[in-house]
């Protein structure tokens, strides 16, 4: 199909597009080849040869602090014929993009103080800290509907669980971003379309179906996509997410099923013929095992490219992934057109944010003001702490709940290769030091011995929940779940020992109160708590917000959605 040069996302000027034509038309195959993938690189000259090789569009930089994350990005378009485009994922704040950058908030806190002001800011700072850091690309907004409360990627990570709440967030976010920019060359990125969040599963380690029908599809996602469209999103990622409903409207009813990645009647028929979209499609990252279950690698890539996506997120093999696209080019499987129609509209791209042709600016990274932004971060986190159940357990006191056993359940922890003791967590050590300030005994569960045999388990859980009685007056139990990815398709309350020591059995016997600094749908796994409180990220404020209202200090000021109820009618 034919991209216009001159519409959004582009907007490019007569010279503007004559120089990505012209540009295009000069290159070899293999320099195009090159403009269709996006790498993964860490900061080391391995990564700069690799760049400098085979010229690919762009990458997302591994761990670093911004000044050294942007001195590596410095080397790479040192070596690379056309600047990059770099990526990092800018959902929560700025710590996307480099390790010293500020965490502000997760989609849902910003939908959790009703306020879209708070999704423009955190679109402001994640803009402002990338570019600190010299990254460009927002992997970001996440314009997913957490429809399923079970389904853990959209979760959080979503602007809630209504078409509506998502449109509006994630266009404030877009918004955000652009100001943040002021003026630098700087993109967003709506994902995952065709839309996560009903599925329950991941896509890290299967591919996942979003079973909505078309008419439903259409009145949800298809609202939100198409909202940020005519916002002027420039990039859609493509979730490794299957749309039957679509695809059999489109195709038949004995069309073969296949994730959006390699479906063309998604990518291209559904996003851009009827949506209208312009701009870039790129990939999820190919080596989930949502694509890579679909086949062989070589022509799983070939494929995504003629199903419409224009960058391919991520190489395993760059040699070979690079040569299995080249030879699709070459014998034919993805036509000439098709190729120079994905470089165009990468090269379109570059030349809209001001990174070269006719136009192009110098790309100064900004001035950050860190305690701006973490203020900023501060009043998200007070302002969104949401106190989803109480059977009259608070506030807690020291003068009758002096002494307070802290749980800390950490998917972190949860992996029994996990080299930290979780009273050593971050998440942990602050919640310690702010229950101690207000004036509590603090204790965290003993370590449990090991467990060779069912009698062992069975002596723990006798002689250990024996001990147990009477040593507190009141338990905090934090959870710390972000969505468990590469541990496996959902995320749900995993305790040390079933029925142990540091499992809530005696949420009866003491006020329990537990707060969830991630997953918000911690109720089904814990209905027996006293107290449920979501704060959405594990940062400082967040705890601190947590703390205050559990002692009654300041009010719980957000509001959750439904799935915080899990779907439960009867809470035991």
């Amino acid at each position: 199909m034919t991209t216009d040069l001159a519409a959004a996302p582009y907007s490019l000027t007569p010279q503007q597009q004559a120089w990505v034509r012209a540009r295009v038309a000069a290159m070899p195959l293999e320099a195009k080849v090159g403009q269709l993938f996006v790498a993964h690189t860490e900061l080391d000259d391995e990564s700069v040869a690799l760049v400098e090789r085979y010229q690919f569009a762009g990458v997302r930089p591994g761990s670093g602090t911004a000044d050294e994350v942007a001195a590596f990005v410095d080397r790479l378009n040192g070596v690379s014929d056309v600047p990059l485009l770099v990526g990092a994922n800018l959902e929560f704040g700025g710590d996307g993009a480099a390790k010293d950058g500020t965490l502000i908030g997760a989609p849902l806190q910003c939908v959790a103080t009703g306020d879209p002001v708070t999704a423009e800011d955190l679109g402001r700072v994640c803009a402002r800290e990338g570019l600190a850091a010299a990254t460009n690309w927002a992997f970001a907004p996440v314009a997913d509907i957490h429809v399923n409360w079970r389904n853990a990627v959209a979760s959080h990570r979503a602007f809630g669980d209504t078409a509506a709440d998502v449109a509006e967030y994630a266009a404030a976010y877009h918004r955000g971003a652009a100001e943040g920019a002021a003026g630098l060359g700087f993109a967003t990125c709506a994902k995952h379309f065709p839309g996560d969040g009903v599925d329950e599963r991941d896509q890290h380690v299967v591919a996942t179906v979003n079973t909505l029908d078309a008419g439903e599809w259409r009145g949800t996602f298809g609202r939100v996509y198409g909202s940020l469209i005519e916002a002027g999103v420039p990039t859609v990622m493509i979730g490794h997410i299957a749309l039957p409903a679509l695809t059999r409207e489109l195709l038949g009813d004995d069309a073969r099923v296949r994730p959006a990645t390699l479906a063309p009647e998604i990518t291209t028929t559904l996003l851009r013929e009827e949506l209208g979209f312009n701009g870039v499609a790129v990939t999820d990252a190919t080596h989930m095992v949502g694509f890579t279950s679909q086949g062989r690698r070589a022509d799983l890539l070939v494929d995504s490219v003629v199903a419409g996506c224009d960058l391919l997120l991520f190489l395993r093999d760059a040699e070979a992934d690079v040569a299995a696209v080249l030879a699709g080019a070459q014998d034919g499987r993805i036509s000439p057109t098709r190729v120079d129609e994905a470089v165009t509209r990468v090269l379109a791209l570059k030349v809209s944010m001001g990174l070269c042709g006719p136009g192009a600016v110098p790309q100064e990274r900004p001035e950050v003001d860190r305690a701006a932004h973490r203020a900023i971060g501060a009043d998200v986190a007070r302002r969104s702490a949401t106190l989803v159940l109480d059977k009259g357990v608070l506030p807690l006191r020291p003068e009758t709940h002096r002494r307070i056993r802290l749980v800390v359940n950490s998917e972190l922890a949860s992996n029994p290769e996990f080299p930290i003791p979780v009273e050593h967590l971050p998440i942990a050590r602050w919640m310690a030091a702010e229950l101690a300030a207000a004036g509590f005994e603090v204790s965290f569960p003993g370590k449990l011995p090991p467990v060779r045999s069912l009698g062992d388990y069975m002596r723990v859980i006798a002689e250990g929940n024996v001990a147990a009685e009477g040593e507190f007056d009141a338990a905090v139990v934090v959870a710390h779940y972000v969505g468990a990815g590469a541990q496996s398709t959902v995320s749900r309350l995993r305790w040390p020992m079933a029925m142990g020591p540091a499992a809530p059995w005696w949420a009866g016997q003491v006020p329990t109160v537990l707060v969830s600094f991630g997953v918000p749908t911690h109720l089904a796994d814990a209905p027996m708590v006293g107290a449920l409180v979501n704060c959405y990220t594990p940062s400082e404020a967040a705890v601190r917000a947590a703390v205050d209202g559990i002692v009654g200090a300041e009010p719980f000021l957000g509001t959750a959605n439904a799935n915080a109820r899990c779907g439960l009618t009867e809470v035991l």
